[in-house]
């Protein structure tokens, strides 16, 4: 059984061989329609009844790529005849009007190059795209509209960007398409938990619209300029009436699918000003306060303390940078640990950024911790502003030697002690570079005190 299968298939391979020898490769472009409204699709595809290879498809720039390449093969053996079939297509929209030339593509087949013929496709205006015994889908009827919460704004400064679509036909849930490539800005999606959209009314060039908004988004921009947001693409079903009743005389409707396209927008994005800027600034613009505390203020030498800073308002949070906060030789500190609280919504980002940061002392005596101070520029005001919390007064009493034997309520110990090794010169990264730390009481240490140098002197003393 085997071999009588070989041999057939041997056979029917000879025969398509002499079939495809016997007739002329062919190489040619299809499209499904040379004329097409805006927002309309059509099918681009190459077919060969050859075995396609190194396929080299033309230029598309004139249009979104809404899918494709699709490769597609078939064989058929009919009445002792062989045929073959190999195709690329793909789907199409064009993005502007007029006549648009899709080039030659070239394949190899068969060890032969060979050229396809350029393609013309007109486009028109998109004023009246009707549909088969349908009523007509005007371009106006269905609108996907990009909403800024502000188009001249300074670099770091957040913008909410919604995408709206209106609509005056019956539709369902649109799906995406192209999602536009913001180069130049921090995005952030906002996310909502919903089962449906809000529907609400809107006018537009004099004419009402029911609007929900579709996506939104918080973009930050990292450079200066005229930034662009390119077009978004969405394909709604729509419901229309055909020409066609049913048996109880109602008309019958379709859905068809429609493309609409945003409009590009223009985001202008100005420098920040250079004048009275402080010297810790470091790119935070939004409105912010600051708050602090600490988890004890009486300990003993080699105790561990937290210090918790809370940073928190509208603006950049998640972007901020600030300087190292020192505190000297008198403490041993910690890498801070940072939690973000953050909420992105229709009116922007907003929430508060958190700094746990563990620190030990290693001598008594009464301490002053300085506050922490964040320098900020405010967009509504055009003024750079600061804001800093308490200081804090700490009294140590003489403990244990200083060593890995650390027990903090709040900080597990197994954090210090893979932490304590480190050197004790390192510089922690925090938010103040200015160390206005100061002992006002220092217990006397022992190296060179008056009964250091007894205790030294007492043995000579008795051998002589």
């Amino acid at each position: 059984m085997t071999g009588n299968l070989y041999k057939f298939t041997l056979g029917l391979a000879l025969i398509f061989t002499f079939s495809l020898t016997a007739q002329d490769i062919f190489f040619e472009v299809k499209v499904s329609q040379n004329k097409v409204a805006e927002g309309e699709t059509f099918k681009l595809e190459y077919i060969s009844n050859g075995a396609i290879s190194n396929f080299q498809p033309p230029s598309l720039s004139n249009f979104h790529i809404l899918s494709g390449p699709n490769r597609s093969s078939s064989y058929s053996y009919v009445n002792g005849k062989a045929t073959r079939r190999q195709s690329y297509s793909y789907r199409l929209q064009p993005i502007k009007k007029g006549n648009l030339t899709i080039n030659a593509a070239t394949a190899e087949i068969n060890g032969q190059t060979y050229s396809s013929q350029p393609v013309s496709i007109e486009v028109l205006s998109s004023k009246s795209r009707s549909t088969p015994n349908g009523t007509p889908v005007n371009g106006q009827d269905v609108l996907l509209m990009i909403s800024a919460s502000k188009r001249n704004v300074y670099i770091n400064e957040p913008i909410v960007l919604t995408y709206k679509v209106l609509f005056n036909k019956q539709i369902s849930s649109p799906s995406v398409v192209k999602e536009p490539q913001l180069d130049g800005f921090w995005i952030t999606e906002i996310k909502e938990q919903r089962t449906s959209y809000n529907i609400y009314k809107t006018e537009y060039k004099g004419k009402m619209y029911h609007t929900f908004d579709f996506h939104s988004f918080v973009i930050i921009p990292q450079k200066t300029g005229k930034l662009k947001i390119p077009s978004y693409v969405l394909n709604t079903p729509v419901e229309i009436t055909t020409n066609k009743r049913d048996w109880f005389g109602m008309p019958i409707t379709k859905t068809e699918n429609v493309l609409i396209q945003s409009k590009p927008v223009t985001i202008r994005v100005r420098p920040l000003p250079t004048i009275k800027r402080g010297e810790t600034f470091h790119g935070a613009v939004g409105r912010f306060t600051t708050k602090s505390k600490l988890d004890r203020y009486s300990v003993t030498s080699g105790e561990a303390i937290t210090i918790t800073y809370e940073i928190f308002g509208k603006g950049n949070l998640e972007m901020l940078q600030f300087d190292p906060y020192v505190l000297g030789q008198q403490f041993e500190t910690f890498e801070p640990e940072i939690k973000s609280d953050l909420k992105y919504t229709k009116y922007g980002a907003e929430g508060k950024v958190t700094y746990s940061q563990v620190v030990i002392p290693r001598f008594s005596g009464s301490f002053t911790l300085p506050p922490v101070k964040v320098n900020y520029f405010d967009p509504k005001s055009k003024r750079y502003k600061y804001t800093s919390s308490s200081s804090f007064k700490i009294q140590v009493a003489e403990g244990k030697k200083y060593n890995k034997q650390i027990s903090s309520s709040s900080i597990p110990t197994e954090q210090i002690e893979s932490q304590v090794n480190k050197s004790l010169n390192e510089d922690i990264l925090f938010i103040q570079r200015d160390n206005n730390l100061s002992q006002t009481e220092r217990e006397p240490l022992f190296s060179f005190s008056t009964a250091h140098w007894t205790s030294m002197a007492i043995p000579y003393l008795l051998s002589a």
